[in-house]
């Protein structure tokens, strides 16, 4: 091959390209600016496939009997006292739910952090939680004329007090002990003053409520010679109302699709017991056909995002899926507490939110097939573990008046108790409605005001029987 005759050609080929470059710039010039164009008008008169889209049904994350809550409805008192020239009244039902959202909206001013100090002298409304309740929560639900005051400050807060000082009312957030490191004696807990309008409806609250009630005088009840904090327990019987009521159920598949996020689910069927178990890459729904129950777990791994306090992030995780179900009842935050799971050796946080009707929290008589709690577990940023009922009350109507024991009584009945089973614990005493299934047929329940105490993981009906035998009665 003539190499010389190559490079001629191609010398010959390169001018020719560079003599007539503005030419060449022209023509890709007018091809682009003609694509712009061509494209543009694709764009703005492009009509998409309406048809397929409308083929294409959204997944329901919302449960269609559910609802949404706010943090504060679901933290809620278990008991409020009031304390006026000596006595003590038990502030219940809808005379607790008035006085509590009154203080609720009332706006905190002057806050400041002082040493606590127990008078029972004072004339006081003392607030009681079910459960301790973090301070950074609690604050969310309570108005303040600075929100900043308790940025920086953490804790537990055992209680609540509204007290006479000097004539004016002051509110206190009472903490669990110092935090591991503080010192004691630097230990403070927040206060606040009400306004001036506040003042008198207070003072007015209080008088409606010991007037009109409903109340029972109450008194400070130690159980064991070691208690610290007392019970309130009435001094004569109560007259509580009974409640009969139906139940409905929500369809599991409403819960498979909120929970797993899709329809194509994996499904399988187990006897002995009977449960149905759904299974969705690192999540599965257990579904018990008789107990209508169902528990879902979540193995994944979500330890990234902002860390907010597990209370908070339950209500956000029960509220995306509507998970507070039923309109004739409650539910609200009965235990937090923190231990270590022994398969991710990893902290988690336990969360049972209870029902409560007409003012009472609900206890199972049956346990194992419980209508009256959901139960939580928290951990890695996220719901592990959630159990609950499908089913939920309605056409509730009153049945009629119980009379339940004296104060002096369910103290007995207790110390009886420690006598027989010396080992028994029992941290806090509660009235609340036990539910006894009726008719598993037709659902038919019937609500009866019980005596309970707390033992070591739930709460346990007293016996009042003087003969009393071994039970396990509660939940």
């Amino acid at each position: 091959m003539d190499w010389k005759r190559i490079v001629h050609h191609l010398n010959k080929f390169y001018t020719s390209i560079w003599d007539n470059i503005e030419k060449i710039k022209s023509a890709l010039l007018f091809l682009l600016i003609a694509l712009s164009i061509f494209l543009t008008w694709n764009l703005w008169t492009y009509t998409p496939n309406i048809n397929v889209l409308e083929n294409e049904a959204p997944i329901k994350t919302a449960i269609e009997e559910g609802k949404k809550e706010r943090l504060s409805n679901i933290i809620q008192p278990k008991q409020i006292i009031i304390h006026q020239d000596g006595k003590h009244f038990w502030a219940y039902a809808k005379s607790q739910k008035r006085l509590y959202k009154q203080l609720q909206s009332a706006t905190l001013v002057n806050g400041e952090f002082v040493n606590f100090k127990q008078n029972a002298a004072r004339d006081e409304i003392e607030i009681i939680y079910p459960t301790s309740i973090p301070l950074e929560v609690l604050k969310e639900t309570f108005t303040f004329s600075n929100n900043n005051f308790l940025s920086n400050k953490s804790g537990n807060v055992e209680k609540v007090q509204v007290f006479k000082d000097n004539d004016q009312w002051k509110l206190q957030f009472v903490l669990e002990n110092p935090p591991k490191g503080e010192n004691p004696s630097d230990f403070k807990i927040p206060q606040f003053e009400l306004t001036s309008d506040m003042q008198n409806t207070i003072n007015s609250l209080i008088t409606k409520t010991l007037e009109a009630g409903p109340k029972a005088e109450v008194s400070k009840v130690y159980i064991t010679e070691e208690d610290t904090e007392p019970v309130y327990l009435p001094k004569e019987k109560m007259e509580i109302k009974s409640y009969s009521f139906f139940t409905n159920e929500v369809n599991i598949d409403q819960f498979v699709k909120a929970l797993l996020l899709s329809k194509d689910v994996a499904s399988r069927k187990f006897t002995n017991p009977n449960k149905i178990l759904y299974m969705k890459l690192r999540n599965q729904i257990t579904y018990y056909e008789d107990s209508k129950e169902f528990t879902y777990i979540n193995w994944k791994n979500q330890e990234d995002g902002i860390q907010q306090n597990p209370i908070i992030q339950s209500l956000d995780f029960m509220n995306n899926h509507q998970g507070w179900i039923g309109e004739e009842n409650d539910y609200h935050l009965y235990h937090y507490d923190s231990q270590l799971n022994s398969e991710t050796k990893s902290t988690q946080k336990d969360l049972h939110y209870r029902m409560v009707m007409q003012g009472f929290p609900v206890v199972d008589d049956i346990p194992s097939n419980s209508i009256s709690k959901i139960e939580i577990e928290w951990m890695n940023n996220q719901a592990g573990k959630y159990s609950r009922s499908l089913m939920y009350p309605h056409s509730v109507i009153e049945w009629s008046n119980v009379t339940v024991p004296d104060g002096e009584a369910v103290k007995k009945a207790l110390e009886r108790k420690l006598e027989v089973y010396p080992t028994t614990q029992i941290s806090d005493v509660m009235l609340g409605y036990k539910a006894i299934e009726k008719d598993p047929a037709s659902g038919d329940y019937v609500l009866t005001p019980t005596w309970y105490y707390k033992g070591l993981s739930s709460w346990i009906e007293i016996d009042f029987d003087k003969n009393e035998t071994p039970t396990n009665k509660g939940g």
